[in-house]
Parts: C-alpha cells; structure tokens; sequence
C-alpha cells in the first residue's frame, strides 16, 4: 500500500536519515505517463512491505518534488538521497 505525502514534515520524517527504504512516486494528474504508471506502482507496493511506497503529487508539493526529483523530465528517475 503507498501513502499519499501531504505535508512537508511527513517527507522530511521519512527521510531524515531512518535505514528504511523508500519508493516515491512523483505524479501528476494531467500526465498521461503518470496515470499509466499507477498500477504498476501500486501493485508493487502492495506486495513488498520491507520497503515505504509513497506518492508526491508534484503540483501540490513542488517543493518536496524539487528536492529530488527534476520535475522537467518525465522520465522514470531512480534517486539516492537528495539532491544538494
């Protein structure tokens, strides 16, 4: 099961240095490319629970999406970490 970030304390708790793993999902609602993906991302979240899924609505919180993700490119983006 994936959990939807809404505020910016929830990302930062669960990024901030804890050994778990975490999945995010950085969508938005009009991307043709976005809604394509949620199915596979959520069919794998629900199978895997050693890892934390978690979905970023990037026209609601750009600011958590731009500390790790470049929000101009599309494409599927695996990151360590944030950017700095």
């Amino acid at each position: 099961m994936s959990v939807y970030i809404s505020k910016n304390l929830e990302w930062d708790f669960l990024v901030s240095g804890k050994q778990q793993l975490v999945a995010a999902d950085f969508w938005a609602l009009l991307s043709p490319y976005c809604r394509a993906f949620k199915p596979v991302f959520e069919s794998v979240a629900a199978n895997d629970q050693d890892v934390k899924f978690v979905k970023v609505n990037v026209d609601q919180m750009p600011h958590i999406a731009s500390k790790v993700w470049d929000t101009r490119d599309t494409r599927c983006q695996v990151s360590q970490g944030q950017r700095g």
